[in-house]
């Protein structure tokens, strides 16, 4: 957590957790919060709340709620920001986290990890493997870079393989 005063015991004070909220406890100083669910969704999709007038990330104050203090990122892994139920959320390196990643919005063949090589008309199969990135190989047939691309994250990426 950013802020060290913000513990497990702080934050089960100040909410309840239900369902992926964290609803707002009668608190004083709160004007018409109690019962409310806490927080705002951000551009990004993340849900935000505000403690002693800093923001932070939902998922992270949920995990700690149940948890404890964490030091590490933590995953959604049905890849949906907003969905922060306890059950959605691991722990998770940054690279872990990197792998569970959706296809980018910019992606013209429609697989995730698939490119069209505008000098040889082939599709080139690609993953990223500890921060670099790894060429699978480039095939005449979009379906067989596809079967590439997803037997590779599934054998280097494990249970953080996201296929789109």
């Amino acid at each position: 957590m950013e802020h060290p005063e913000i513990d497990q015991n702080y934050l089960q004070e100040l909410f309840v957790y239900s369902d992926g909220n964290l609803i707002w406890k009668n608190t004083s100083g709160r004007h018409n919060c109690a019962g409310k669910v806490a927080g705002r969704l951000t551009p990004y999709g993340y849900v935000s709340v505000e403690v002693n007038g800093k923001p932070h990330q939902a998922h992270r104050l949920i995990w700690v709620y149940h948890n404890g203090n964490t030091d590490f990122y933590i995953d959604h892994i049905n890849g949906i920001r907003s969905d922060n139920r306890i059950e959605n959320l691991r722990p998770c390196t940054k690279t872990q986290n990197a792998h569970n990643r959706k296809k980018c919005k910019r992606n013209s063949t429609g697989v995730k990890g698939i490119r069209l090589r505008s000098d040889s008309g082939k599709f080139e199969a690609r993953i990223t493997l500890n921060k670099k990135r790894v060429v699978l190989g480039s095939y005449e047939n979009l379906e067989f870079a596809e079967l590439v691309v997803i037997m590779a994250r599934e054998k280097y990426h494990g249970d953080f393989a996201n296929h789109g």
